[in-house]
């Protein structure tokens, strides 16, 4: 037999039990709600925010019409010939080089300035195709990417 005591403890962990599954029930709900593919499947925008380096403020990332997200602002750069492609002149950002289809022996070198000497950010192969390389930095002289090899790849470029 319980006594009056061992029945308020018993009392108390069942509503803590059920509290706690509300709670969690709640949550869940909550995550769900606002899941990406929830809001989309019901005509709702979804709101992202990236930080941007190179000002220090936050931009607002939107859902688009295919489900898909604008970036806020990124640029995107095709280059499809071997040659030195001058993005931007002055302060910005890189975001990521993005390989379409393969070229032979390709490569791109980037640099921070409007030539293509200077400060060297890096040198990406690009040999396989879907890679991305992120980079995320940003630059201040410029932007400029050098193409080289013996067959050009096709190759996409975001910045800001």
């Amino acid at each position: 037999m319980l006594t009056a005591s061992d029945r308020r403890i018993v009392a108390a962990l069942r509503f803590g039990l059920v509290s706690g599954i509300c709670l969690l029930v709640l949550i869940i709900g909550l995550l769900l709600a606002r899941a990406p593919a929830s809001a989309q499947s019901q005509g709702q925008n979804v709101r992202l925010f990236a930080a941007d380096p190179t000002t220090g403020t936050w931009t607002a990332l939107q859902s688009g019409s295919a489900g898909g997200l604008s970036t806020g602002g990124y640029t995107p750069s095709n280059i499809t010939t071997n040659a030195t492609t001058v993005l931007k002149t002055g302060k910005g950002q890189l975001h990521c080089l993005t390989v379409n289809s393969v070229g032979t022996t390709s490569t791109a070198t980037i640099y921070d300035n409007t030539a293509a000497s200077g400060t060297k950010i890096g040198t990406a192969t690009t040999v396989l195709a879907g890679q991305t390389n992120c980079y995320d930095i940003v630059f201040s002289t410029g932007l400029t990417v050098v193409t080289a090899g013996a067959a050009a790849a096709d190759l996409t470029v975001g910045w800001r």
